[in-house]
Formats: C-alpha cells, sequence, structure tokens
C-alpha cells in the first residue's frame, strides 16, 4: 500500500507557496487559492503568492477581489510580469478596456515579443474601435506567430471595418488555409463577399 506523500510544512512559506501553484495549474482553483492565503498568512510580503491568489480570483470569476490582490503583488513587486498580465487580463474582464490597454501596453514595453498579450491588445483596441491601431498591431503579431489563424481572422475583420473588402478577404482565406474550422473567419467573410 502506498504512503500517502507528507503535509507541506506549514511554517515554510515557499513549500506553501510550491502547493498552491502545483494546484493552480491542476485547475483546482479554489483550493489553490486556499493555499496562497496560507502563504500569505505566513509571509504577507510574498508577491507571487498575490499574485496568484489574484489568478485564482480571477479564474473563479471574482475580478474585483483579483484586482485588489494583482495590485498588491505589484505594490510589492512592480516588476512581476505575471501580475502586470493579469491585472490586464482582469481589468479586460471588468470592461475596463482602456486601462486594460494601458497595463498591456506597458507589459509589452517590458517584453514586446509576448504574443498572448499583442493579440489581447488587438482585441482592446477592437472593442474601443480603434481599428487602424489594432491593424497595425495586429500585423505586429502576425510577423511574430505567422501561423496563427486568429490573427488573420481578426486582421480580415479589421480590414473590412476599414473599408478594404479584398484585402479583408485575403486575410479571411490565409485564416480557413490555416485552420479550415474557425468560425469566426467563415461568418465575417460574407460581409465582404
Amino acid at each position: 500500500m502506498d504512503e500517502p506523500p507528507p503535509a507541506p510544512d506549514p511554517n515554510d512559506a515557499s513549500v506553501l507557496l510550491q502547493q498552491a501553484d502545483a494546484l493552480f495549474k491542476e485547475k483546482r482553483y479554489q483550493e489553490a487559492l486556499a493555499w496562497y492565503e496560507l502563504t500569505i498568512a505566513l509571509e504577507p510580503t510574498n508577491a507571487a503568492a498575490h499574485a496568484g491568489r489574484g489568478a485564482s480570483l480571477g479564474n473563479l470569476d471574482q475580478h474585483e477581489a483579483a484586482l485588489l490582490a494583482h495590485r498588491r503583488a505589484l505594490a510589492l513587486d512592480p516588476n512581476d510580469l505575471r501580475a502586470m498580465r493579469n491585472e490586464g487580463v482582469t481589468l479586460n474582464n471588468l470592461k475596463r478596456y482602456e486601462e486594460a490597454l494601458g497595463v498591456d501596453v506597458h507589459v509589452l514595453q517590458l517584453n514586446p515579443n509576448d504574443g498572448e498579450v499583442l493579440h489581447r491588445v488587438v482585441h482592446l483596441l477592437m472593442d474601443l474601435q480603434r481599428y487602424q491601431e489594432a491593424l497595425a498591431v495586429c500585423e505586429r503579431a502576425i510577423r511574430l506567430s505567422p501561423d496563427e489563424a486568429g490573427l488573420y481572422s481578426d486582421k480580415g475583420f479589421l480590414l473590412g471595418a476599414l473599408w478594404q473588402p479584398e484585402e479583408a478577404l485575403q486575410s479571411l482565406g490565409r485564416a480557413i488555409t490555416l485552420n479550415p474550422r474557425l468560425a469566426t473567419a467563415y461568418r465575417t467573410a460574407p460581409r465582404f463577399s
């Protein structure tokens, strides 16, 4: 009979944080949240624990509380990219698009090749109906990820919104070539044909 693994040392914040991170990776967000909170109780200035707490809260759709946790993490460690990225996601979830855009632009200043954040900026600019800017960011994202079908679908939408139907159809065609099951490209294409 296998013995259960030993319980984590409740007096070692790094061990508690590792347990929280492991649960988070398994998408067991409620349990991870409890372990992040134990870590914080033991070590209140642990920025990584606050960032993990924020990410867990965000995945539990507790966005206001998540935002506070991300900001606490950033107050403790202003260079914590995880907390910055998650603050942007949370602001987006709260539909605070201008603030989310500001955070994501800052993340891109620190990490210009972050494809996920670039793609999110495209969508934020689309939500704000800033199509020309969104197109420029989309083209930058495509240069980094030339096989990402969703980016070509977004580009097709943007070109259509900017009254460039032939270019829009080309981009949507590229999206469908890369991923024939990409429903957004099929929904957008008839608008321009």
